[in-house]
């Protein structure tokens, strides 16, 4: 969008003062709830928005009038449901079941209780009540861990970025971190792994290619003892064709030989048996290759909070401990509560935590769950609505198993006069949001992230929502 510098000049004219905006009816009702210092900023922030989006072209410049009504409604709407909506439940109908931008996995009930324990009262964090002295902040947590993996040593830090960060920093600061070129990879939010190895790794080792490594092109990049290697499981992409890796058996037993220490990477923490639709590799797996530290996330297949596990020697754990950056990078009370629950649930004979039930569910059960919400749908007679079940392919999500995909069925749901843009848009502005998938203007839920509980409600939104489009149309 195109003005000239004369439009340019008059739209920023017309905007009005703050002082102004404060005194627009909507903000006059919310100054009898809410400070009016919090407001004048949070007008502030929207109105140099406003001009960033003129000058950027984004936005088409309004008259003084409607910058008078419509914009202080608008923004007023967007004030309540900042601060009193900031985290909103969302049932995923996506069909990707850890949808990290959805939050990934969800907590089993002893997790939840646990976290409210630690939120709303004070928790012995780092005391130990035996004697009434100070202890270790992770101590539960380091047991539980080594009980549940047989490890000698284990800690946990905010997240698996934060695991590896920490692992480099202790292992490789001042020494050549020795990695393959196929294993550079690039996670969300534009986190691209060489950046951290060569800003904590005293140098960073490419060997091998993108596509081809072998265990040779580790052993020539090793000039001396206490060079680290690092292995990095590709999560989030594949490799097919004219491939080859080098096992992490393979590196290990080149490690121990050359008295270099490796780290593996696992990523996304498969702990159970069965689920071999997700070729990934368990922690079993990972553990009886005998790396000397092995990190994996605790938010994704795992199942609990978000978190970074770090197993190993009690040697390099002990050093990561001790590093000055494991403090920066700790976990909060309401995280450790809920690690340890979820890990405890694991401990449980028949203890399934909520991801682990989900990804064990077949298509038969999925189904049902589509069958059910079908019909609670149709027992209203809603106008023009028409409801299918269709096959489909759920996904993990997560950053997990990025080519593996299980049988799941969605639901496509028809109503006339409404185009599916416009229901999609509906249903994610609700309360709760519900986000489904937009195909070709085909509006449809996939079932595969809906839990069996949710079928009620996600039932009397559904029809709530459809009713009222139905009347409009």
């Amino acid at each position: 969008m195109s003005v000239s510098r004369q439009e340019m000049a008059r739209a920023l004219q017309a905007i009005p003062s703050v002082d102004r905006l404060l005194g627009s009816a909507p903000f006059k009702t919310l100054a009898e709830q809410w400070r009016r210092e919090g407001l004048r900023h949070y007008l502030q922030i929207r109105l140099d928005e406003y001009r960033q989006a003129l000058r950027d072209g984004s936005q088409p410049p309004l008259s003084r009038d409607r910058l008078l009504t419509t914009l202080p409604k608008v923004w007023a709407e967007e004030w309540v449901l900042l601060v009193k909506h900031g985290t909103r439940r969302v049932i995923n109908g996506t069909g990707v079941l850890l949808h990290t931008n959805l939050g990934r996995s969800v907590l089993p009930p002893a997790a939840l209780k646990a976290v409210t324990t630690a939120a709303r009262w004070p928790v012995d964090v780092e005391l130990d009540l035996g004697t009434g002295k100070r202890a270790p902040r992770t101590r539960k947590l380091e047991l539980l861990l080594r009980i549940l993996t047989g490890t000698e040593a284990a800690f946990a830090v905010n997240n698996n970025a934060a695991a590896l960060t920490l692992a480099v920093d202790t292992l490789a600061r001042k020494r050549r971190l020795i990695v393959s070129r196929g294993e550079q990879v690039e996670i969300g939010g534009s986190f691209r792994l060489p950046e951290i190895l060569e800003r904590f790794a005293g140098r960073m080792v490419e060997v091998g290619t993108t596509n081809r490594t072998r265990i040779v092109d580790y052993e020539k990049g090793i000039t001396r003892k206490g060079d680290v290697l690092l292995k990095v499981h590709r999560s989030n992409f594949s490799q097919e064709g004219y491939v080859l890796d080098t096992t992490l058996e393979e590196l290990t037993a080149l490690g121990r030989r050359k008295n270099c220490p490796v780290i593996y990477d696992l990523g996304s923490g498969r702990f159970d048996d069965g689920m071999e639709w997700l070729a990934e590799p368990t922690l079993a797996e990972g553990l009886a290759a005998k790396p000397d530290i092995l990190t994996f996330s605790g938010d994704k297949i795992f199942g609990g909070p978000q978190a970074g596990v770090i197993l190993g020697s009690v040697e390099l754990v002990g050093a990561m401990k001790r590093n000055p950056l494991a403090r920066a990078l700790r976990l909060d009370k309401m995280t450790l509560a809920a690690l340890i629950e979820s890990i405890a649930v694991r401990l449980q004979q028949g203890g399934v935590l909520p991801t682990t039930r989900s990804l064990q569910r077949s298509r038969k059960e999925i189904e049902q769950l589509a069958r059910d919400l079908k019909r609670e749908l149709g027992a209203t007679a809603i106008p023009g609505l028409k409801l299918q079940i269709v096959p489909s392919q759920g996904r993990s999500g997560g950053g997990a198993a990025a080519e593996s995909n299980w049988p799941s069925v969605m639901l496509k749901i028809e109503l006339r006069g409404c185009p599916a843009i416009r229901l999609a848009r509906t249903l994610r502005n609700n309360k709760p949001a519900v986000m489904g998938l937009l195909r070709q203007d085909e509006f449809l839920l996939d079932m595969a992230g809906v839990g069996d509980e949710e079928i009620p409600q996600l039932a009397r939104t559904l029809q709530r929502v459809l009713k009222k489009e139905a009347s409009q149309s």
